[in-house]
């Protein structure tokens, strides 16, 4: 008679074939399930679980597994190394003098942010730059010592919390992401468009009206 066996939890596809394995090994007629799959110890091998399975040998999803890491870390150290040039980009712009955050600097950043979602990641650094906003979040924290969630700050129109969202957005392609994803996408009470329309009293400045001017 077949017996079933409970595969505890964590158990990887391998695991659960070495289980089966052992079982064969000692006469046992015994099956398992695993992601839906159902495994029996008289026919099993690791190649023909990891077909079963993951639709390829073991090998071959090792070598998949080991391939995506090995990107995955290139990934890390490209964008580790794009963000460094980001930085110095900023760095570069810089005087001696001491950098004053503005409200203008801060509402024509955001627009610049808000009306140029299509730029890459340099030409929307450089249209920051030419604009003034070459502040970092030292001068922020400087310039606003009072601490402000961000989410409340672009609420209620922080001028330090703008300022951050720029600062975040030019100098970071996962906090471009974020920004994107957070404060651009949808018009709400977070957004950058709703922080505009406080900051400026322009009621018309709205995603739906400068969705035509995406470049």
């Amino acid at each position: 008679m077949e017996k079933k066996i409970e595969i505890e939890a964590g158990k990887s596809l391998e695991d659960v074939v070495n289980i089966l394995l052992d079982a064969k090994e000692k006469g046992e007629r015994a099956f398992c399930e695993f992601n839906g799959h159902i495994l029996h110890s008289n026919d099993i091998s690791m190649d023909s679980a990891f077909l079963e399975v993951v639709g390829c040998t073991k090998a071959e999803h090792d070598q998949k597994i080991k391939d995506y890491l090995e990107n995955y870390e290139q990934e890390i150290k490209s964008r580790e190394e794009r963000e460094e040039e980001y930085l110095q980009k900023v760095e570069d712009s810089r005087g001696q003098e001491k950098i004053i955050i503005t409200k203008e600097a801060v509402i024509n950043g955001l627009k610049y942010i808000a009306e140029n979602q299509n730029t890459t990641q340099d030409e929307l650094i450089d249209g920051l730059l030419q604009l003034g906003c070459n502040f970092t979040l030292d001068d922020i924290n400087d310039q606003f010592p009072e601490s402000i969630n961000l989410i409340d700050g672009m609420k209620t129109g922080a001028l330090s919390c703008g300022a951050t969202v720029i600062a975040n957005m030019r100098d970071s392609d996962l906090g471009r992401d974020y920004g994107t994803i957070r404060f651009l996408n949808n018009d709400n009470d977070t957004s950058i468009y709703h922080f505009i329309r406080i900051l400026t009293g322009d009621e018309t400045y709205t995603k739906e009206n400068i969705d035509i001017s995406y470049r």
